[in-house]
């Protein structure tokens, strides 16, 4: 799916994927690239390459399970980050922000555990220009323990108060 409205007009084009409507198999979400406009979904995705725009992922109406994305690059926009999965943890595999806000820290659904990263080859990459908002009060998100790690190229990164983080510098 490209949502690409005429004149980049975000009023333009507003998509809804209802609970669970958009998968190729009962393990592959969708693709999609979103130029401009506004997305709201309950459903899983494969691939999002987002360059502006706005995507709402989860709702407080709608419990399903494996409301994963394997892969999400953002240069521009907003991802509001919300899911309500039944089943284990919603994670995010692989999380690239070149640009925008990564947003976890609204109040629907903040009681639900988030992951980032899901398991050895995944990793989560904050660069400068993109904004990473983890602060929902809850301390409930966090980065999976076989993930290749979490980098940041100095991008902003909100986070909790009283929140363990380890750092190290990977410079060479």
């Amino acid at each position: 799916l490209v949502v690409s409205p005429r004149e980049n007009q975000k009023n333009y084009a507003n998509v809804t994927f209802q609970t669970l409507g958009y998968k190729y198999s009962s393990t592959t979400g969708a693709n999609v690239t979103l130029h401009n406009g506004a997305i709201t979904t309950d459903s899983m995705w494969n691939t999002v390459r987002q360059h502006n725009g706005s995507v709402t992922f989860g709702s407080a109406d709608a419990t399903a399970t494996d409301l994963n994305v394997q892969t999400l690059e953002m240069h521009g926009g907003t991802f509001t980050w919300q899911p309500d999965d039944t089943g284990e943890d919603a994670y995010i595999g692989n999380l690239r922000i070149y640009g925008g806000t990564f947003d976890a820290s609204q109040t629907t659904n903040a009681d639900r555990s988030k992951v980032l990263g899901n398991g050895t080859g995944t990793s989560i990459r904050l660069f400068r220009g993109g904004t990473m908002k983890l602060d929902n009060a809850r301390g409930n998100i966090s980065v999976h323990t076989a993930a290749d790690g979490f980098y940041n190229f100095g991008g902003v990164l909100n986070v909790d108060s009283n929140v363990k983080i380890g750092l190290t510098n990977n410079a060479t």
